[in-house]
């Protein structure tokens, strides 16, 4: 089982609710209250200076209600119009615009008498555009035959854009990070910093509490199956190439991982790491190779020798025990000559299904043994090596390999940190690919060369073709210095 860390940082989802949704409610308050202050203070300017105006006959008064405007808005003008001469006016005439409003035309006042006086009311419609001007009045009127006019300037008066939502959501958003939100972040990072803190300490007290176990049983249990892993697999090319001794030792490592594992599951180890797809990938490949030895060498007899395995450690105990006449039974003898005979023609077979299992097996179990004492080498974690990662590939395109194995190498491989490589080694990678995949004589390995007459010239061991008119194969050049 492996060694699970609690997820660090994680708050709880009713605070993150309970945050986000006093925020909105803060949000949405401070723009209705931005809004209706903007309101307010396009309301509250005040009317403009009352303006006069006086001639021989009339005298003109008016002022603006508001100095300033929206442009979706109105202004009223008021006007009062006195005769002060002793003569009567006739056909007196207003006319009123201004800049950024609508003209409102012509407006006829009538007949004046001596001493007679009207106040008016005109609105005004504010147009789209910005402005700040004055509204003009002309006034015209006669006297007898004579016509006369003149001109009052009210104002200024301000035209000015309503703000829109969103301008106002931007500003209220900005005055509520600048008054309310620091303190709420604060807060906030204050909780989370000691969320962190506990969580880290939680997790830090059960890896120290499983440390001591999970040593044990690496000593005990694992470490032993890596070492004979690694004999096995450097023993195995001399085997396959019928070397008596290197037989036995290979027959005898290859019987000690798997009597390993029978120890780690029967006398209190185990497979556990600090992640599920680790133990899973090397559980698989466990029961893959079992089933195949099984298979190749007979239940039977791999369980009979367990059952006189007795206090072997050694090739050397192994070799006397099975060896002797009187050491073990009759049984436990004939099936290690039959289990060992089976072992000699097996691995003279297609044994690289078998090697690239052990192979992996043996790099997965490594690498996570590694990874639990990762804490006391943080300068250089565990890396699982690019040769590793070439060799869990190539176990994952044989035939040979069944599903279920190569979906837990998939999901191990998933979960590898991503292999760092510099620049320069990226490129001479590049360049050692592109070299091998083309001969040097410009043709790909295998493919006719017209400069020989012809004749194709296979590739021998994987290495570039080559004829009697090319040119020495140049060095592979090194990749450039960083």
């Amino acid at each position: 089982m492996a060694v699970k860390s609690r997820q660090i940082g994680k708050v709880p989802r009713a605070w993150i609710w309970i945050a986000g949704l006093v925020v909105l409610g803060l949000l949405t308050l401070d723009v209705h209250v931005e809004r209706a202050r903007a309101e307010d203070q396009a309301g509250a300017a005040g009317p403009t200076p009352a303006s006069v105006n006086r001639t021989n006959e009339l005298r003109l008064r008016g002022w603006a209600t508001r100095s300033r405007v929206a442009t979706s808005g109105s202004v009223r003008i008021y006007f009062t119009i006195e005769n002060r001469s002793d003569k009567r006016v006739d056909d007196i005439h207003l006319f009123i615009t201004g800049q950024g409003f609508k003209p409102a035309g012509w407006i006829h006042l009538g007949v004046f008498a001596p001493g007679a006086a009207t106040t008016q009311a005109v609105d005004l419609k504010a147009l789209s555009e910005t402005s700040s001007g004055i509204i003009t009045a002309r006034a015209d009127w006669r006297v007898g035959k004579a016509r006369s006019n003149t001109t009052l300037a009210i104002g200024p008066v301000e035209v000015r854009t309503e703000e829109s939502l969103g301008l106002i959501l931007s500003r209220t958003i900005l005055s509520f990070f600048k008054d309310l939100a620091l303190p709420i972040v604060l807060v906030l990072l204050a909780y989370a910093v000691q969320h962190l803190q506990q969580e880290k300490t939680s997790h830090e007290e059960t890896f120290h509490a499983m440390l001591p176990r999970a040593h044990e049983n690496i000593v005990r249990f694992l470490l032993p199956i890596v070492s004979s892993a690694n004999r096995f697999l450097r023993y195995l090319p001399e085997a396959q190439k019928k070397d008596a001794a290197a037989l036995q030792q290979t027959f005898y490592h290859l019987l000690s991982i798997a009597k390993g594992m029978h120890n780690c599951s029967r006398k209190g180890g185990g497979i556990f790491f600090t992640n599920i797809p680790g133990e899973t990938a090397v559980s698989n490949c466990w029961k893959e190779l079992l089933a195949r030895m099984g298979t190749k060498l007979g239940d039977p007899n791999i369980s009979e020798m367990f059952d006189e395995w007795g206090r072997i450690d050694s090739f050397t105990s192994f070799q006397k025990r099975f060896k002797s006449q009187t050491a073990i039974t009759d049984e436990a003898r004939a099936a290690f000559v039959a289990a060992e005979t089976s072992f000699k023609g097996w691995i003279q077979e297609e044994f690289g299904y078998e090697k690239q299992l052990v192979q992996v097996f043996k790099d997965i179990m490594q690498y996570e043994i590694d990874k639990i004492y990762g804490p006391w080498y943080l300068d250089e974690p565990p890396v699982f090596e690019e040769d590793s990662r070439s060799e869990l590939e190539n176990l994952k395109r044989l035939r040979a390999c069944p599903e279920p194995l190569r979906k837990a190498l998939g999901d191990f491989e998933r979960s590898l940190p991503a292999a760092k490589k510099t620049w320069w080694a990226r490129v001479g990678q590049t360049w050692v690919r592109a070299y091998r995949s083309v001969g040097p004589s410009g043709n790909p390995p295998g493919k006719v060369n017209q400069n020989s007459g012809g004749e194709s010239t296979p590739p021998s061991q994987g290495e570039p073709s080559k004829d009697s008119n090319s040119p020495p194969e140049p060095p592979i050049p090194p990749p450039p210095a960083p």
